[in-house]
């Protein structure tokens, strides 16, 4: 009895941990020029989780001139740095914004999530 308890704790520990999981940062809010908020969760490199305006969005990166444009959900999200973002409604089939959208700046808070 007491060697097979020390055989499955030997097994316990001979067995290696899972894999750890990738810890997402807090999500980040940004309050934009007219008021409205962004909720910004980012994944990765390539990864957005946006709230904007009570809708959640997943949202993928996709090619930006300069800093990341993420874009999903009818919209994107267009992030200089961690600081300054803008946020624009996308028409369907197109590649960019259809308007100039909403300018925004991180208002130093931070949410643990962002659903």
């Amino acid at each position: 009895m007491i060697r097979a308890a020390l055989l499955g704790a030997s097994l316990l520990l001979a067995t290696p941990a899972p894999a750890a999981t990738a810890v997402e940062a807090p999500g980040l809010v940004y309050r934009c020029a007219d008021g409205t908020t962004v909720e910004a969760r980012y994944i990765g490199a390539d990864r957005a989780m946006v709230r904007f305006m009570g809708r959640a969005m997943m949202m993928e990166a996709g090619p930006a001139a300069g800093g990341v444009r993420y874009v999903g959900g009818g919209w994107q999200w267009w992030t200089r740095g961690l600081h300054d973002g803008m946020i624009a409604p996308v028409r369907p089939g197109a590649a960019i914004a259809a308007e100039p959208g909403r300018t925004c700046t991180r208002s130093g808070r931070s949410r643990e999530s962002v659903n």
